[in-house]
């Protein structure tokens, strides 16, 4: 459903658009491709993208974009290759009780080291 990938560092993007596994939710994915490094900038730069994300799900471009898809639930997915540090955990758990008030839900997604290798 989405286009290429653009992560953190373009906050103003939706990276990508997807149903979920069992087709139950719409999930608005955020991509982080390096590490958390604990930055301010780099705080900074997700809290423009999940605000990004929260209106791009409850201001119609959501609907508008995927009419077909646009009444199933909706989540943000943050998908990231490590565990994020103790100052973005704390933006992730307030951002999750917002996006769950207006609706939604907000997950973070770790891929696991070698799923999918035999």
């Amino acid at each position: 459903m989405g286009d290429q990938p653009h992560g953190l560092n373009e906050p103003e993007t939706v990276d990508m658009v997807a149903l979920s596994p069992d087709d139950s939710h719409i999930e608005l994915i955020m991509i982080q491709t390096g590490n958390w490094d604990g930055s301010t900038g780099l705080l900074l730069r997700l809290q423009e993208k999940w605000q990004n994300y929260m209106g791009y799900a409850l201001y119609g471009s959501l609907r508008r974009a995927y009419p077909d898809y646009a009444d199933l639930p909706w989540r943000i997915v943050l998908e990231c290759r490590s565990e994020p540090d103790a100052k973005t955990k704390e933006f992730l758990i307030r951002a999750h009780e917002v996006t769950k008030k207006e609706g939604g839900e907000l997950v973070v997604r770790i891929p696991q080291r070698g799923a999918g290798r035999r």
